[in-house]
């Protein structure tokens, strides 16, 4: 990270009044330019903010604590019904149901409520942090091992406390979001807050977070060390979602540039607005453009611009909208909505692609790395009664309406046969209830290396393929896409990535099965002439980048993709690919690409 301080004023006596200004640098990962007043986010897999409440307020965020310790204890007495399936987690449990009833621990809570007169997020993750500390100091190596205990029964706590009704409704509006690192769920609660930036301490370009902050269309910069040391509540910050800089007290210059260089990008976007008529490159090749959504409010903007369709609807987000995993019903009403947005086009829903730790009952196992553990389908197929509601609601949602189904994370062709098998017995109840059920077609995500290898018995078992370029990359390298410290090791055009993608296209071809790409990959106005050229016919891709990637279609040829793919192909190292890439643009399309885009 670079810092510099310069003074905001030339006048000795203004100086003196007004804050010098502080760069920091990160690495830009949502476009724009934004500039408010910094509200910090704390917490990990539940997040917040601080709030002082005060004295009048106090009793009501006590109730709130006392009532998260009471649907806690539910959820323990629930979980110790099958702790014997579980050897070891009865004594987790019981540790847990001790600390629920410790008055070091909740009596803590509570007086720090009435002390600092703030919220009871607040106050469990100070008191939580401060008492798993000691813990973690101790010579005694089995009271040091409780740290764990305490901290997941904190984490329980405050998940408990995210759906008592205070969430982020005080959250000032326009506010510039500063966190250590930002899950999707809370941007998707922060929606109504209308905040105009993000920057974080933690996270990657392809992390689920900053992809939803394009989509949203959201200024956001990542990677700025010790970021929560730097700033405070209420200052004024810039964020710089093009050049990865973050101003804490921008002078009146910074301020003045960044609106000149906001007024050009808005003047940019205007040309590149076009009608909504199928794309094709310039000798006549068509190009299926559908969008991904995670919020239905999205696709009238994306039907403006051309799209063909949702490609992929997360339906994960769904679980931000609830207090827990939403029913059969409310998972109905929602996907019959996505579904007949789309109409004739049609609508690709994912099933549930989250991890264990989403869950609001959760088991308190600690995974060691979540990004392989037990998430998507085998997340789905071990909560089986939980997949099979999900299933329902998606069948019911079908009936009459063009819907397919995409299982995430697909490691084995037998998971798919699993999944197939319960869909049909839901199928089979549904029509003995008298309710009408679709038939809708069955889709894997391959975005596994296994699923490489075994490319052509997965198109056989499936009706259709969705490959997913982010998480392809990360298992393909073993690169952490939220890890910005090796940001540099993810590498889209690796040359096993290409293979791979080459190899998946070209058996969707031979056995006639439709392909969608929806990874990043599909929206980089640089990387989608490399699909392109590769033999991709449908790409899927956030709101905001359809107009850029439609503009960029239009104005090559496919002859012209498929030598740049074919030479990407023959790089033996991502540098070369890379180089490939820029040398093609300069030479070919040198008025297409703006120098300041990002691919």
């Amino acid at each position: 990270m670079e810092m510099a301080k310069s003074s905001t004023q030339s006048s000795g006596n203004l100086a003196a009044k007004s804050p010098a200004e502080v760069r920091l640098r990160g690495n830009p990962v949502s476009h724009g330019v934004a500039t408010g007043a910094v509200q910090t986010l704390h917490g990990v897999d539940r997040q917040f903010f601080k709030r002082n409440v005060g004295a009048s307020a106090t009793g009501t965020e006590v109730a709130r604590f006392q009532r998260s310790l009471f649907v806690s204890r539910q959820q323990l007495e629930a979980l110790m019904q099958d702790a014997a399936k579980h050897g070891p987690l009865e004594e987790i449990l019981s540790t847990q149901q001790l600390l629920l009833d410790d008055p070091q621990l909740c009596g803590q809570i509570e007086k720090t409520i009435g002390d600092e007169q703030v919220n009871a997020e607040w106050a469990t993750m100070t008191v939580v942090a401060t008492m798993s500390a000691k813990l973690r100091s101790l010579g005694d190596d089995g009271l040091r091992e409780r740290y764990a205990d305490v901290e997941d029964i904190g984490d329980r706590i405050l998940s408990a406390l995210s759906g008592s009704g205070a969430s982020f409704e005080e959250m000032p509006k326009g506010a510039i979001i500063a966190a250590s690192e930002l899950r999707p769920s809370t941007l998707a609660a922060l929606a109504g807050s209308q905040i105009k930036g993000i920057v974080t301490e933690h996270g990657g370009w392809t992390s689920h977070t900053f992809i939803l902050a394009r989509e949203m269309g959201i200024p956001a910069v990542t990677g700025v060390h010790e970021l929560l040391r730097r700033t405070r509540n209420g200052e004024t910050i810039l964020v710089d979602g093009d050049s990865g800089e973050v101003i804490i007290n921008p002078s009146h210059l910074s301020l003045d540039n960044a609106s000149a260089q906001n007024k050009r990008s808005a003047l940019a976007a205007a040309f590149r607005t076009m009608h909504a008529d199928p794309v094709r490159a310039v000798d006549g090749r068509a190009i299926t453009i559908k969008a991904n959504i995670d919020f239905p409010s999205y696709y009238a903007r994306a039907k403006e611009q051309g799209v063909e369709g949702i490609g992929l609807y997360r339906s994960e987000f769904l679980l931000d909208q609830f207090t827990g995993l939403p029913g059969e019903d409310d998972q109905y009403q929602a996907y019959k909505e996505i579904a007949d947005l789309a109409g004739n086009a049609g609508a690709n829903i994912r099933t549930f692609d989250v991890g264990i730790r989403r869950l609001p009952e959760d088991i308190p196992y600690r995974e060691r790395n979540a990004a392989l553990g037990l998430r998507a389908i085998r997340l789905s197929l071990t909560r089986e009664k939980d997949f099979r509601i999900q299933l329902r609601a998606l069948l019911r949602a079908a009936a009459g309406r063009n819907l397919s189904v995409t299982l995430p994370m697909i490691s084995g062709v037998g998971e798919i046969r699993q999944a197939r098998t319960i869909l049909d017995e839901e199928r089979g109840k549904l029509n003995r209830e008298g309710i009408k059920a679709g038939t809708p077609a069955l889709g894997a995500m391959v975005e596994v290396p296994s699923t490489i290898f075994i490319i052509d018995e997965l198109v056989e078992e499936t009706d259709f393929i969705c490959l997913g370029t982010n998480d392809l990359v990360q298992y393909m390298l073993a690169v952490d896409r939220d890890n910005e410290l090796v940001a540099s090791w993810f590498n889209t055009l690796h040359p096993s990535v290409i293979r791979a993608v080459r190899k998946v296209v070209d058996q969707c071809g031979r056995a006639g099965k439709p392909l969608t790409v929806c990874g990043e990959m599909a929206g980089s106005p640089y990387y989608a002439p490399v699909l392109i050229g590769l033999g991709a016919t449908e790409l899927s891709m956030n709101v905001n980048a359809i107009a850029r990637i439609r503009e960029v279609i239009s104005a090559i040829s496919y002859s012209d993709a498929q030598t740049l793919a074919s030479a990407v192909e023959s790089a033996a190292t991502s540098e070369e690919a890379e180089s490939i890439l820029m040398d093609h643009i300069h030479n070919n399309w040198p008025d297409l690409y703006p120098p300041r885009e990002r691919s």
